[in-house]
């Protein structure tokens, strides 16, 4: 018969295997769970970047539509003059800082972002060392409320390709109107 004394010896040497495992599958399991949460906010927190920029350059076409419509009155025009590129389907692409609205035939283009003077635009001819491609696409269209024709509905799509390759996109509505 084996004394207490032995046993209590033979136990006090050290962790078995499976004591060890069983140590180190705790010691995974809490430092995966961190681990997980910080890689999800990582995530999160560029999917809210890029949407923040989406919502700013969708708010930038917003506001350049009613400039023209503004434009238009203030100069006796047609508070659409000038729009017209952008009740069709396609849409248009509408550039602020150039001063433009052109007819987008198929897809709008990629907006390009101008590094030395922090802006977006579709203008390309700078030096290609401050002119960088984004991620962004950006669609303007406007069509009728109902029967009235003196007022007019602006949409402003923007897309973008997300880090997983996921398309994602935001839309703002707005509506104009003849306001004179």
């Amino acid at each position: 018969m084996i004394s207490n004394h032995t046993h209590t010896e033979r136990a006090a040497r050290g962790f078995t295997l499976i004591e060890t495992l069983l140590a180190v599958l705790i010691l995974a399991v809490s430092l995966a769970a961190p681990l997980t949460i910080a890689a999800k906010a990582m995530s999160s927190a560029l999917i809210a970047k890029d949407q923040t920029i989406a919502f700013f350059l969708a708010q930038d076409a917003v506001e350049y539509m009613r400039f023209v419509r503004d434009t238009n009155k203030l100069n006796d025009l047609d508070y659409l003059a000038g729009m017209g590129g952008c009740t069709g389907s396609d849409g248009c692409r509408v550039d602020s800082r150039e001063n433009t609205i052109v007819a987008c035939t198929g897809t709008c283009p990629v907006l390009n972002y101008n590094e030395t003077k922090s802006w977006y635009t579709y203008d390309s001819t700078v030096s290609t060392d401050t002119i960088k491609p984004t991620i962004f696409t950006r669609k303007v269209t406007i069509s009728s409320v109902a029967s009235n024709t003196d007022e007019q509905s602006v949409t402003v799509t923007v897309s973008w390709k997300d880090v997983g390759s996921v398309t994602r996109s935001l839309v703002v509505y707005e509506h104009i109107t003849d306001w004179q």
